[in-house]
């Protein structure tokens, strides 16, 4: 998901897991097996595009979260003063 918010290529070496190249679109353009002694020669490309991720981050989901919760809230108060 982190290439794909970004917008960039992601880059990914580990000693035990999955290393791989996965492009902007969040395709895995090349791997290499778990536990295999081994190299890639993945080509990427620099970029300078902003996503409205990178630019505002996790801002959107917070404001969702909020506007749910006072939705849900105003709900529940509508609901007791309507038994009342």
């Amino acid at each position: 998901m982190r290439a794909v918010e970004n917008a960039r290529w992601l880059l990914r070496d580990t000693n035990t897991g999955v290393t791989a190249a996965i492009d902007p679109q969040g395709r895995l353009f090349q791997r290499a097996d778990r536990k295999v002694r081994t190299e890639l020669d993945a080509g990427y490309a620099l970029s300078n595009v902003t996503t409205f991720y990178t630019r505002w981050g996790d801002w959107f989901a917070y404001l969702c979260a909020i506007i749910s919760a006072a939705a849900v809230i105003a709900g529940l108060a509508r609901k007791t003063a309507d038994s009342e």
